[in-house]
């Protein structure tokens, strides 16, 4: 029997899964299942306080990984290569990945959060993983200086909500409506259009003048510019077609006004953090959710 273990935060340190879809035991507090040894490729762990991550890292002594998340890949590749090449009849290797971890995966790249907060957003990203066409409402608000944020995403059977209060040096509201759009487009599925309705043109000027520059340097000229690029290499990923509409505020929308009182609403929880891209200067983002 194989023990699960999970990457806590999408960093080096590793968790003991406490039940998932592989689990093949009937206990629930701890992840176990059986697989070939000729289909396990092994990966160097060891017990350390060091982490591998730069941004973030967690503290403490843990089972971690040694190798970076892009190191893995490769050699996952190179082994696959060896044994499909080294005998006589190439092995039916194959890496699976769980897609409800693979959802949490994704959201870790660019947030860090509660696994309460984090199931939240997996659960949403499982509910619309198989739209194609998306209606989001988002709004952010500023008050004493925090930043809370609400959205609203539309299916045909439900309305999907979320809301969070944001804390982070020099907050302002356009900050607060670009974090909203954020953290909704993180959990959309690949290939998929996207209408996301704000009351702020500041959002959409920053995002559509972010997406048309072509060099790095004038993108770094641009204010919000690390939320700017999250937002843009989330777009790119997953292959999102975004159109963004502005709406008047406070004026009858029935879909923005609840946005309006889900940010509003936003009180104090545990902290997530936006994850921030090596190359951008860190804005030090945090966000805590409802």
């Amino acid at each position: 029997m194989i023990k699960h273990y999970r990457q806590l935060f999408n960093s080096s340190p590793l968790e003991a899964c406490k039940g998932c879809t592989l689990n093949e035991t009937n206990s629930s507090d701890i992840c176990l299942f059986e697989q070939n040894k000729n289909q396990i490729i092994e990966i160097p762990v060891k017990q350390s306080y060091v982490s591998t991550s730069q941004h973030l890292p967690v503290q403490g002594i843990w089972p971690r990984l040694k190798m970076s998340p892009l190191s893995i890949q490769f050699y996952f590749n190179s082994k696959i290569h060896h044994n499909t090449t080294n005998t006589n009849k190439p092995q039916d290797i194959q890496i699976h990945l769980d897609p409800k971890s693979e959802a949490e995966r994704f959201i870790k790249k660019y947030i860090n959060t509660s696994e309460d907060k984090l199931q939240e957003l997996t659960n949403i990203k499982t509910i619309i993983q198989n739209l194609t066409y998306i209606t989001i409402h988002t709004d952010g608000s500023l008050k004493n200086n925090l930043m809370d944020i609400g959205w609203i995403i539309k299916t045909e059977t439900q309305d999907i909500t979320f809301q969070a209060r944001t804390i982070q040096t020099f907050p302002s509201s356009t900050k607060a409506e670009l974090l909203a759009i954020l953290s909704s487009l993180i959990t959309i599925p690949p290939n998929t259009t996207v209408e996301i309705y704000t009351d702020s043109q500041a959002a959409i000027n920053g995002i559509q003048t972010y997406i048309s520059k072509n060099r790095n340097k004038q993108k770094k000229q641009l204010k919000n510019q690390t939320t700017l690029n999250n937002i843009y290499q989330i777009i790119k990923t997953l292959n999102i077609q975004l159109n963004l509409h502005k709406v008047k505020a406070h004026t009858g929308n029935t879909e923005n006004e609840k946005a309006d009182q889900l940010a509003k609403q936003a009180i104090h929880s545990l902290q997530i953090h936006q994850l921030i891209d090596n190359n951008l200067a860190s804005n030090n983002q945090k966000i805590t959710p409802t």
